[in-house]
């Protein structure tokens, strides 16, 4: 009980991370893709839209932030 309550350190984390891999890629139907992490990118063949838009959509911020800004 007392190993559940012991603080890792930094580089025993890092020590824990290195030793994860990676499952391998599978295709799998849309339906079925629910859930689930991409294992690469995927990009549109054309920008929808075709315009930069930021200045209309805006940026969510919260509120504590921005105090004295």
């Amino acid at each position: 009980m007392t190993q559940f309550l012991k603080v890792k350190t930094a580089a025993d984390v890092l020590a824990m991370l290195h030793g994860i891999r990676s499952l391998p890629a599978e295709p799998v139907s849309l339906a079925s893709a629910c859930g689930r992490t991409l294992a690469s990118d995927i990009s549109a063949a054309e920008p929808v839209p075709h315009f930069g838009r930021a200045t209309m959509d805006g940026y969510a911020v919260c509120a504590r932030d921005t105090f004295g800004a």
